[in-house]
Parts: C-alpha cells; structure tokens; sequence
C-alpha cells in the first residue's frame, strides 16, 4: 500500500480519506473521515482566524481549536486570543488577527473516527492522506475465478473494479499440478486454519494442509482443472496488462528474513519490495506493521569494472539510511516498521547503455558479464550496510534476517540459475558472513529493482532494467515534455536492442534471473509481447504459460506488466530521410505509478 499525502480544499476531502490532526501531546494523528456534511452556519456565527504564516481559518464559535497555551489544548473558537499558536496545513503558527466571518463562505463538517467533528469553512486546507493500493490474494482462494475478473473490461460498474491492481500469489504445489495436468482446489481461508499462514512460512505444512482439506468432506470446496485455472489467469493479465504476480515460496526461501519469525506476505504497487506487515486493527495500532521502502539506483551505465561500485553503493547506503532518521512518518505503524528494520531498496538505472557498450543485448545476454557485475553490486551494498552497523549498531530487529546467521542472498537462490551461469565466485564474501555475524546489519533488506522513468530522464539514462522502446523519446508527464536520446546513440545505435525488436522475453527473464540471485527482494519484471513475431498475431497461450513456468523455474519473485506491441506509441520522425537501420523512433510515455518511481 502507498500512502500519498496532499494539501486540500476542506471541500474536497473525501470519506475514507485520513486528515491529519494534533493530540494533547502535540504529536500528529491522523483520522479516517466517516462523513461529510455541509451545513449552513449563520454569519453572527462565524469567526475567521489569521495567522502570521498569511494561513486563514474560518469556522464556527463553538467549534474546537487546538491552540497552544503552556500546552496543547482544545478551546472554542471563540475563546482564542490574538498571538495564541494554532496548527494550519502550512504547519504552527500563531494567530495574527480575528475577524467576524464572511456570509459567502460554505463550511463543511467531517465525522471522523474517535466521534470528532471537524468544522471549517470549504476554503481552509487541510492536510490529507489517502492510499493506493495493489490486493495481493492466493490463486488457491475459493472466490479467485470471480476476482480475477475485476479489472476487465466487461460487465458493469457495479462489478468492476477499476483503480485497483491485483497481485496473484503461486507456489510450488500449483506449479506442479500444471506441468502434471492435475485439478487443483480452492477453499476459503477462513475454512481451513492454518492454511493461509503456512502459505507464506512452510511450503511443506501447506501441502499437509492442502491435501488433508481436500480429502475432508466437510470443507467448502471447488476443484478445477490447474491448465484451466492457469489460464484464466494468463488471458486476465494479457488483457488487463496489470494483474500481477508473486511466487510466494521464492519471495520468502530467498529473502532477507527468517520465514517463521518475519513472512512475507505480499508484495507492492510495483512488485519489488517484498518486506513483513502486520495487519492495522485501527489508525494508531503500536501492534500493526506497515511496510515502506526507502529507494535509490545505481547508474550501472557509469560503471566501467565491478570494483567501481564500492564508493556509489557506500553513499547511497549511508545516504538513504540517515534519511530513516529524518523523514516525518503519516502513520505510526509505517515508523515503527523503518526504524526497526531500516529497509532499504537500491536498483539499477541504464541497464540498456551497460549492455550496449558491452556488446551485449537483451536477446542473446552476456549473462556472465550481468553476473560478475551483480555479484559486486550486491556485495558493495550488503558490506557497506555491515560497516555502518560497525558505527551506528543493527536494526533493532536485526535476529528477524537471516543476514544475522551470515545468510546470504547467493546462499539462498533458486539453483536452477546455474543452468544459465555458472557460479562464480569472485568477492571475499567469507569475511563478509564473518562480520555480519559478529556486527549484524544496519539494513534488514538492500536491493530493489523498481521502475525507475523519472531518474533515467534527469540522468539521460534508460529507463531501469528496461529495454528502450526507442532511440529518441518524447517523454510526456504531469511535469511536462522532454526529449530524449538513449546514451551513447551515434557510436551504440546499432548495439541497443529496441523492446519490440525482441521476439521473445525470454532473454530479458534470464537477465532478470541472474540479476534475482544477488537480490534480497525483488524487481518489477515485465513480459512484453510483439504480436507480429507470433502466427496471426496471436500470443499463443501455451507460450505465456511456458514462460510462467521458466519464471519459476529461475527463481524470479514476481511479475509486474504484461506489455503487448499495439503499433500506436512509436512513429517514424525521418522516414523519407533515413534508412530502416537509422530510424528514430518517438515513444509517447505517461507518468508511472508514484509509489515507487525515482
């Protein structure tokens, strides 16, 4: 979940939406708002409050203000006094004069949790957090046939869901039933106890689980072959282009943190962080946990040999890390959680020039280049993390990671990736365990390859892990229009790989792949379809299926777009002027999700 945070008109703030508030305490609280309404207040009735930072607030007489007087305390409105402080969505300040109040101004009243009200004239500003938010559900839930259809196209309004995105969890037992053509079954979690949680902290107990309510007549159940469910699936993420995919047993065998102690139990917006969360049972749980993820990139395009990335992966460690410290937090469980685990998610921009320049392509990889560079990326990263435990101490929760027992990401991958390279091993990583044994680690979770659109425009790189979709961009955002030039283009442009030059993602998966393996989390992996390589243009389904099942096979967590070439984004610019090896293409991009865009 992403929480966003904005300064709004008192009257457009919506139900279901948090307002922030001062306690008694002075310290911020935020509230759901369960209702507004507009009543009318009488102009004899109305006092306008001004305050030295030029904020103004008009509200009623008899409406509270939390003014501060020795200490922090609720008053009427009438009862304030000129120098008083008060709070505004512009921060403290104190009251610089009081007025009666204007006959034209609307008021609007929210009820929101604890039985408060607020009171205030619809042109006061409020500060306002809401959510966006990707649901995360198991492909074994007895409803799925039912939500995997929310995000298209057909039905009505009243059965759609439209601004949310879906996230499916798989694992090893399902995948087993497709490759066998065997039914799988589908139960409600609350049917069978136990069978959620070991979903995520013990594949083997879930099996137990699994088969003992298949047998049990007593259960709710449905059964369905596993192609036909497998499928469904497939043809919703095809069509949507946004229902994701997390394989559950990777994301918690191959992550930073102990199964039993700290599960992961879903991923985000943009499928790259993979931390533990507790459920809120309300806005200011101290028990709840929720996950936020402080982001960074490396510019691998700057990097010339894998030595290179010590000083880089030092600042950004160190950088981020004293951000923890000095970023305001809206919720308190999202505190709680950064300042006991400290996670951090450090990526890769300008994948695409370093392939370039190494005479590399996203077709047929150099995958033991990608795999020496990532080794020591990965472990500039963790080393760096260790050294400012050394300084500073571990996260508080440092015996919840695995790092504590000098557990490693290249312990823990999936082995099938050594099919696509051979294990070397190249940095010192035997001192490394050593040390995180002795000192612990500062950062429970390191990496995390996340979309990275806005970063590459300022640094004139290409986009993250992406391939481009064209030499020459016309990057169009809220922010306005950019053009831009893939690195390098007069010596390189017959190096780059265009995306929808690649008949098959199948070597983009392995570079993604090689790249998970020195991964603590994950990495927003996208398929992308040219129709045009395929018979009648069609993606067949045996193909997609196919490359879930090579997904799983190489360890990779999760999947995140599924883009299919519609031949509407890029045009030619110089098409009676230059010849087809020349082209310069135009790629139309909107604003990507905000959550974890950097």
């Amino acid at each position: 979940m992403k929480l966003l945070t904005r300064i709004a008109n008192i009257a457009d703030v919506k139900t279901g939406e948090y307002i922030r508030s001062r306690n008694l305490d002075g310290a911020d609280e935020y509230k759901m708002v369960k209702a507004t309404m507009n009543p009318i207040v009488p102009e004899k009735n109305q006092i306008e409050i001004v305050l030295e930072n030029q904020s103004t607030i008009t509200t009623s007489l008899e409406h509270p203000m939390l003014v501060y007087r020795d200490r922090w305390k609720y008053i009427p409105s009438a009862e304030v006094k000129v120098g008083d402080i008060c709070q505004s969505s512009e921060g403290e300040s104190s009251i610089l004069e009081i007025n009666p109040g204007n006959k034209d101004i609307h008021f609007c009243d929210f009820s929101v949790d604890g039985n408060e009200n607020y009171y205030a004239g619809t042109t006061a500003k409020m500060m306002v957090v809401h959510n966006s938010a990707t649901l995360y559900y198991p492909i074994w839930h007895l409803e799925v046939e039912d939500l995997l259809v929310l995000k298209n196209n057909k039905g009505t309004e009243d059965n759609r869901v439209r601004h949310m995105d879906y996230g499916v969890q798989f694992s090893k037992l399902f995948y087993e039933r497709l490759i066998k053509n065997e039914d799988v079954t589908l139960f409600s979690p609350s049917d069978v106890p136990g069978l959620y949680e070991a979903f995520f902290e013990d594949q083997d107990k879930f099996k137990e689980l699994y088969e003992q309510a298949e047998r049990d007549p007593k259960v709710r159940k449905k059964t369905l072959k596993a192609v036909d469910l497998f499928s469904a699936f497939m043809e919703e993420r095809k069509n949507t282009g946004r229902i994701y995919l997390m394989n559950v047993d990777h994301a918690n065998t191959h992550s930073s943190f102990k199964e039993e102690l700290a599960p992961i139990r879903m991923s985000n917006l943009c499928t790259e962080i993979t931390l533990p969360t507790k459920p809120l049972k309300h806005i200011a749980d101290e028990e709840g946990r929720i996950a936020l993820c402080t982001l960074s990139a490396i510019n691998w395009g700057n990097v010339r040999s894998p030595s290179d990335f010590k000083k880089p992966c030092e600042l950004a460690v160190r950088g981020l890390d004293a951000l923890l410290d000095y970023q305001k937090y809206p919720i308190l469980a999202a505190e709680l959680h950064s300042k006991e685990y400290r996670p951090l998610g450090i990526g890769i921009i300008n994948l695409a020039y370093f392939l370039a320049k190494n005479d590399s392509n996203y077709s047929t990889p150099n995958l033991e280049l990608v795999d020496e560079y990532a080794e020591a990326w990965s472990y500039y990263l963790i080393k760096a993390s260790v050294e400012l435990a050394k300084d500073k101490g571990a996260c508080t929760k440092v015996e919840h990671t695995k790092y504590s027992d000098g557990v490693l990401p290249i312990d823990t991958y999936k082995r099938d990736v050594d099919e696509l390279v051979k294990p070397n091993s190249r940095m010192d990583w035997d001192s490394l365990r050593e040390d995180l044994k002795k000192y612990g680690i500062r950062n429970s979770t390191l990496m995390a390859l996340m979309p990275a659109e806005t970063s590459a425009q300022i640094s004139n790189s290409t986009n993250g892990i992406e391939p481009p979709r064209a030499f020459v961009s016309i990057k169009q955002s809220k922010d306005g229009v950019l053009k831009q030039v893939v690195p390098g283009y007069p010596r390189l442009k017959n190096k780059y790989e265009l995306l929808w030059d690649q008949k098959s993602p199948e070597g983009y998966l392995k570079i993604m792949a090689v790249l998970q393996k020195y991964i603590d989390q994950t990495i927003s992996t996208n398929t992308s379809y040219n129709p045009e390589f395929y018979e009648g243009e069609k993606i067949p389904m045996s193909v997609m299926l196919q490359h879930l099942l090579f997904c799983y096979k190489f360890g990779i967590k999760t999947l995140y777009y599924f883009n299919t070439y519609d031949g509407q984004s890029e045009i030619d610019l110089d098409k009676e002027e230059r010849d087809e090896k020349e082209k310069v293409l135009i790629e139309i991009i909107d604003d990507a999700c905000e959550a974890c865009v950097i």
